[in-house]
């Protein structure tokens, strides 16, 4: 079987922008299933990250997958988990792909910094011309979607249960936007300052988003680890959500957070924040990190064939 990934096709060098595709890689080495990792990109046919079985038929998305190899490898991650935790966990993950993974798409798609400095030039080496500039879009507009289905917009600063936030400074700075793209440039200095003063409203409209996002950061990781606790006799020092063991959950939400918190991104605001506010989680991360991922022993093989992200193999699924 092969699990794809977004990864270079070239080095097959992980990419880390992605949490399901991390989270199952994740699985993969922790229960040491026989399944080798490629770093395909391609997401012509199904939507990353996607198990490929021996005979062709592919099951996409974290949670598709770990069902199925957890049923075909008796349980190997999940099994110790009693009845009533097995549905909690069920239910976590999907709080995780719901809520924490609208974060993680804020953060790597919808910062300014971030999208235009990192995230969105990653693609130029994940994917051949010219496919590369649409594949970001595609995560731009979902992102934007996710964003929006928490009560997160982006552009009228509205926040859970539509209370609004900081609305009449994100209505000023939109209306002082919309003036200036309208002005007409007299001369190249005139559209220079122009360009200056519109940068600066985008910067100050980047910087409120910034605090809706840790707005909604502090309510859904207070969330998760009240949960934790319940889960542990009040202990906070628990590595795991579950107790000494790993669940799946627990590998989407280190997942979640890895990506949120990437020390190459150019505004790491996630991180300083978690630091600040939650710095048992981080310190949970860095142990995680530390001592459970290995992507050495990984059997990472490059795409060939129909699986390669060639421009060609994309026009032949679109016939």
């Amino acid at each position: 079987m092969e699990l794809h990934v977004w990864g270079s096709y070239k080095d097959g060098v992980i990419s880390n922008f992605d949490p399901e595709c991390l989270a199952a890689i994740y699985y993969i080495m922790f229960t040491e299933t026989d399944v080798k990792v490629v770093p395909s990109s391609n997401s012509f046919n199904y939507k990353l990250p996607y198990l490929k079985k021996n005979d062709g038929e592919a099951i996409s998305g974290y949670e598709s997958i770990v069902a199925y190899l957890e049923k075909e490898n008796g349980g190997k991650l999940d099994n110790w988990l009693s009845n009533e935790q097995f549905l909690l966990n069920n239910g976590l993950k999907v709080f995780i792909m719901d809520k924490i993974h609208s974060l993680t798409q804020y953060v790597l798609f919808l910062n300014k910094e971030n999208y235009e400095q990192y995230t969105r030039g990653l693609f130029k080496k994940l994917l051949p011309f010219p496919m590369q500039y649409n594949a970001p879009l595609v995560y731009r507009d979902d992102a934007v979607k996710r964003c929006s289905n928490v009560g997160l917009n982006l552009d009228t600063g509205m926040l859970l249960g539509g209370v609004g936030y900081e609305d009449s400074t994100i209505e000023e700075l939109l209306e002082s936007e919309k003036k200036l793209k309208n002005t007409p440039n007299l001369t190249r200095l005139h559209s220079q300052k122009q360009q200056e003063k519109l940068n600066e409203l985008l910067l100050r409209k980047n910087s409120i988003n910034n605090m809706h996002c840790i707005h909604l950061a502090e309510s859904y990781y207070n969330r998760i680890l009240e949960f934790s606790r319940e889960n542990n006799r009040n202990d906070d020092f628990s590595l795991f959500i579950f107790g000494e063991q790993l669940s799946s959950s627990d590998l989407l939400f280190f997942a979640q957070l890895n990506c949120q918190t990437l020390d190459v991104l150019p505004n790491n605001f996630m991180k300083i924040y978690l630091n600040f506010k939650f710095p048992n989680l981080i310190a949970k991360l860095e142990k995680f990190n530390n001592e459970f991922v290995n992507f050495k022993n990984l059997n990472i093989e490059l795409p060939k064939d129909k699986d390669y992200p060639s421009l060609f193999n994309y026009i032949k699924t679109c016939l």
